[in-house]
């Protein structure tokens, strides 16, 4: 399944489903206004979920979501972030709680003028893979990605 919180009020809503764009400006502030209950409601609605990959980070009270209640490592759906600020969740890949995350790169500057044709040199060069094997080494390489 594909699914996301409900955050936008109805009449922005019914104003999107008649062709409306809302600015990014609005999702963005739509996005930050998400709580942990908003995805324990997700959660709830698909039991059967496995894996919960975040667009856009988890919420600012993320130690109070359901998630991390489950005990059995097994029956917890695992956790990807892409483009998340994780400065402040070492110890969760550490504890396995998180299970991956793509953040940019920071020693990465554009220099050049035309893409790479090999898409894993791209990746590579442009962004880091963080997993919970290869966070202390993450951690030693690039302090930045774990700074508060």
């Amino acid at each position: 399944s594909i699914d996301s919180p409900n955050l936008i009020p109805k009449e922005e809503l019914q104003s999107q489903k008649e062709g409306n764009k809302i600015s990014p400006e609005r999702m963005i502030y739509l996005s930050n206004k998400i709580h942990s209950k908003d995805l324990d409601i997700l959660m709830e609605k698909h039991p059967d979920c496995n894996l919960i990959i975040s667009l856009i980070g988890l919420p600012d009270d993320a130690g109070d979501m359901a998630v991390w209640k489950i005990e059995d490592a097994e029956k917890r759906p695992k956790i990807a972030l892409l483009g998340s600020n994780i400065g402040f969740m070492k110890e969760a890949f550490v504890q396995g709680a998180i299970s991956a995350a793509v953040v940019n790169r920071p020693d990465y500057f554009n220099n050049e003028n035309k893409p790479l044709k090999n898409i894993e040199s791209a990746f590579d060069k442009h962004y880091l893979l963080v997993t919970p094997e290869n966070v202390g080494q993450i951690a030693s390489e690039y302090p930045a990605v774990f700074a508060e």
